[in-house]
């Protein structure tokens, strides 16, 4: 990462929809729940309700790193993951950073893995 000030950078490893985030517990398949239900339909007596986002954002976080970036500098970072990790960000994985400043001005990024 390149800042031309000092801040906090937040990167996220992500694998999955960004547009489809669950909120309701299905036992749907996608292949029997496809759009425009996105996973809203109830195919059992116990669907319903919502999932956890925390602590890894309904699965799609792989891991994340928080870190400090001090002045007009470049820092490098490293993320470790398995290979399961390695194969869903393949199949479907993107970085998704932000940074702060200390006066709260933010900037935003994405950037796909896969093709």
């Amino acid at each position: 990462m390149r800042a031309t000030r000092p801040g906090t950078a937040h990167v996220f490893l992500w694998a999955g929809d960004h547009a489809a985030i669950p909120v309701f517990l299905t036992n749907c398949s996608p292949a029997t729940d496809p759009p425009p239900d996105y996973g809203l339909t109830a195919c059992d007596p116990t669907d319903g309700g919502t999932p956890p986002w925390s602590p890894d954002m309904s699965g799609r976080l792989v891991r994340d790193v928080v870190v400090s970036i001090g002045g007009a500098c470049r820092q490098h970072l490293s993320i470790p993951f398995d290979h399961t990790a390695h194969d869903n960000l393949v199949a479907s994985g993107s970085v998704l950073a932000s940074f702060e400043t200390p006066n709260d001005e933010v900037q935003a990024l994405f950037v796909p893995l896969s093709g």
